[in-house]
């Protein structure tokens, strides 16, 4: 039984981490990882991203009365498959966080000028969205392997898509609204159509 320093460990073949997770008797499995606070605890990760702080004494003597069972390859492959669809769930919500935040940000800004925007509700946007960004960067890195030149432009795209909704005139959101629906008609066609990474300066990586 091995502890592990993260959560997304499947950069790795099941088979190899086996020793990483424990089933309770009940027939529910945890990743075991790090409790950096205390070498006697540990972290017990459910497959939904639950996290609770277990005494790694308890269960290495569970492992011998049988309330803990070790796992197998299957067992891992099955758990990591529930665990990434979760975590690429809470992702892509996190991430719609930050668009509309960035949208009211900048609409807010606008109002500034008419002398009715909100600077504390502003503030309280920026302090949200850095911490969504933060959690987003991370799964999002993990899920898609992604490198930090792509991860940089994948946001850098987020950016620009809210900023150019933000410029819509209220009479132009029917429009635009019907062009979208063109996409999701069939997305297919237009994953087909190049798009441009831009490399970032070094100093911003």
């Amino acid at each position: 039984m091995k502890k592990a320093k993260e959560n997304l460990t499947e950069e790795k073949s099941p088979s190899s981490r086996v020793d990483n997770y424990v089933k309770h008797k009940n027939g529910a499995i945890f990743l075991l990882t790090e409790n950096t606070r205390s070498k006697d605890l540990v972290f017990l990760v459910s497959k939904r991203n639950k996290m609770n702080s277990f005494s790694l004494k308890n269960i290495r003597q569970g492992l011998v009365d049988g309330e803990w069972l070790r796992v197998n390859k299957h067992e891992v492959a099955a758990w990591d498959k529930v665990y990434s669809n979760h975590m690429l769930g809470i992702t892509q919500k996190v991430l719609k966080h930050v668009m509309v935040a960035e949208l009211l940000i900048e609409i807010d800004e606008d109002l500034d000028a008419d002398e009715i925007g909100d600077r504390y509700f502003r503030n309280l946007l920026y302090k949200s969205n850095k911490q969504a960004m933060r959690i987003a960067e991370k799964h999002f890195n993990n899920l898609y392997k992604v490198d930090p030149v792509i991860l940089q432009n994948m946001m850098r795209v987020m950016e620009d898509l809210v900023s150019n909704v933000a410029k819509l005139g209220l009479e132009d959101y029917p429009f635009f609204a019907k062009f979208t629906e063109k996409y999701f008609e069939d997305p297919k066609s237009f994953r087909n159509q190049e798009v441009e990474f831009v490399k970032p300066q070094e100093n911003n990586l």
